[in-house]
């Protein structure tokens, strides 16, 4: 009975243990995409036209008194950008993107246009 009762335990904590580290990793995967876009980007051809990431999810982009709002999200290389102001009538921005030496280099889904961001 006692053998029985210690194998009972010890599945138990075993598969405690493994949903723990399951959640944990689950978190950590979520976070490092979005993780390295937070913080304020500047155009390469236009240093006035930033990209501002936040933390929850929200931003805002533009030059001078031209600033939208807009909501992220990343998954895998794709980051999509729901603007509160649509531009062009399209209602949401799909995009590849990479970071590199503090470069974040944007690539439409949606159109043939690269563009180039410098971390500031």
């Amino acid at each position: 009975m006692k053998k029985k009762l210690f194998g009972l335990f010890g599945v138990l904590f075993l598969s405690i243990g493994l949903l723990a580290a399951c959640a944990e990793g689950d978190d950590d995967a979520g976070d490092v995409a979005g993780a390295e876009l937070i913080g304020t980007w500047a155009y390469e051809n236009f240093a006035g036209w930033t990209y501002t990431f936040y933390e929850d999810g929200t931003g805002v982009r533009g030059a001078g008194a031209d600033i939208g709002d807009f909501e992220w999200s990343v998954n895998d290389d794709t980051l999509r950008i729901e603007c509160s102001v649509q531009m062009f009538n399209i209602p949401s921005e799909r995009w590849t993107f990479t970071i590199e030496n503090n470069v974040l280099t944007l690539d439409s889904q949606q159109a043939n246009i690269t563009y180039r961001y410098n971390r500031r």
